[in-house]
C-alpha cells in the first residue's frame, strides 16, 4: 500500500514536474524580449524610432522619463527572432519627435500591460526649436567610415536631422579635397604645374536639390536655379544694383516673400558676395563657365526651375562694392569667367544665395 502510495506520488510529481518546466520555458520566452533604439549612453536628436522586439506581448507602452505612455505598435515582422522566439511577428516599434524631450539626459521605459521590461538612458541635442523650419546644409566627411572614403550628409527637414545624400571611394578614389576652398574646376593642363595639373583645392560638387536650389558640397552654400519661363527666376530678367525700383533689392524682397514663406521655403536668401559669386564657376568649360547644375535643359518657355537649370552668358552681379570707386559693383562674367566691375546704375543678372556665416 505504501509502495502504490509512493508510486503515485512520484508520478504526480514527475507530471507536475513537465507542466513545470513547460511553463518556465513559455515564461521565459515570453520575457524574451531586447530594445534596440535608443541605445544606452546613445546620443538622439530629430525624429526616428524608439524600437525592439518581444516574443509575446498584450500591451507595449513607452514613457519618457516620468511622462504618460504612449501606445506602441507591436507584431511587426521579425524574422531574426523565429529561432528564439518560434513565431517572427514580434517587433515594435514608434515613431518620436526626440527634440520634444528638450537638451538633456533623459530615459526611455518600455512596457508590457504596465509591466516595464527594459529601459535606456540617453542624452538629447536640438537646434532649440521642437521642428526647425527653413534649414538646409550638405557636408563632406572624410575619412569615413574609412581610409580613403567619404559620404556627403545633407539636412533633412523632414526627420530633423542629416541623411547620406552620396558618397566616393567606393568605386574609385575620392577627388583630391582641400578643405573648405574650392577647386576653379578646371582640369585641362597647359603646361607643367599649371592649374588644370595640380587641380589644387575641393573638386566641385554640387547636388540638385529638386525644389529649385542647387547646393554646394563644398562650402554648403544653397544657391538659386535660374529658369526661362517668365517667373521671378528667369535668367533673362535684369537689374540695376542701386537700390529702388528695378533693382537687384527689390526682386530680393520679392523672392524672400515668394510663396508666403519665401523661395523653395527660405526666406534669408541674400545676394551673394564675390568670392562666394566666384566660387561656382567652372573654369574648364566656357560660354556659360558653369557645371551642369547650373546648365540643363535650358529651353526658352516651359522651363522652371524644377525641370531645368540655366546660366545667362554675362555678368551677374555680386554684393560687393569696389573700394576705389565706390558707384561701382563687382560682377562675375559667366561668359569666360572674369571678374571685373560694373557702375551700379547699369544692369546685370543675378542670382541668390542663402547659408554661410
Amino acid at each position: 500500500m505504501n509502495y502504490v502510495r509512493r508510486s503515485t506520488v512520484l508520478g504526480l510529481l514527475s507530471f507536475l514536474a513537465v507542466l513545470t518546466s513547460d511553463a518556465a520555458c513559455s515564461r521565459q520566452a515570453a520575457a524574451q524580449a531586447v530594445l534596440e533604439n535608443p541605445e544606452s549612453g546613445s546620443f538622439k536628436s530629430g525624429i526616428s524610432l524608439v524600437s525592439g522586439w518581444k516574443c509575446s506581448a498584450t500591451q507595449i507602452t513607452v514613457a519618457f522619463d516620468s511622462s504618460p505612455p504612449f501606445d506602441v505598435a507591436y507584431g511587426t515582422a521579425r524574422a531574426d527572432t523565429q529561432s528564439v522566439c518560434g513565431q517572427p511577428n514580434t517587433g515594435f516599434g514608434l515613431l518620436f519627435n526626440f527634440n520634444l524631450l528638450g537638451n538633456g539626459q533623459h530615459t526611455v521605459h518600455v512596457l508590457d500591460g504596465g509591466v516595464e521590461f527594459a529601459s535606456a538612458t540617453f542624452t538629447v541635442t536640438t537646434l532649440g526649436e521642437d521642428f526647425v523650419r527653413g534649414l538646409s546644409g550638405s557636408f563632406l566627411l572624410e575619412p569615413f567610415p574609412n581610409s580613403g572614403r567619404g559620404v556627403t550628409v545633407q539636412w533633412e527637414e523632414a526627420s530633423q536631422s542629416f541623411v547620406i545624400a552620396g558618397k566616393c571611394g567606393f568605386a574609385g578614389p575620392c577627388p583630391p579635397r582641400d578643405v573648405g576652398f574650392p577647386a576653379t574646376g578646371q582640369t585641362t593642363s597647359y603646361a607643367p604645374g599649371d592649374d588644370g595639373a595640380t587641380r589644387s583645392g575641393a573638386a566641385l560638387s554640387f547636388t540638385d536639390n529638386g525644389d529649385g536650389t542647387i547646393t554646394d558640397n563644398v562650402t554648403g552654400l544653397m544657391w538659386e536655379k535660374k529658369s526661362r519661363d517668365g517667373s521671378l527666376h528667369d535668367r533673362e530678367k535684369a537689374f540695376t544694383w542701386l537700390p529702388g525700383a528695378g533693382s537687384i533689392w527689390e526682386w530680393l524682397g520679392q523672392l524672400n516673400s515668394e510663396g508666403g514663406n519665401g523661395f523653395a521655403g527660405h526666406g534669408d536668401w541674400r545676394i551673394p558676395n564675390v568670392k562666394e559669386l566666384g566660387s561656382i564657376v567652372d573654369y574648364e568649360v566656357a560660354s556659360p563657365t558653369a557645371t551642369a547644375e547650373f546648365n540643363t535643359a535650358c529651353t526658352s518657355g516651359s522651363c522652371g526651375v524644377t525641370t531645368c537649370s540655366c546660366t545667362k552668358t554675362s555678368g551677374y552681379w555680386s554684393s560687393t562694392t569696389l573700394p576705389s570707386l565706390t558707384t561701382s559693383a563687382f560682377v562675375v562674367r559667366f561668359s569666360d569667367g572674369k571678374i571685373s566691375d560694373t557702375d551700379k546704375t547699369m544692369t546685370a543678372f543675378v542670382r541668390a544665395v542663402r547659408g554661410g556665416s
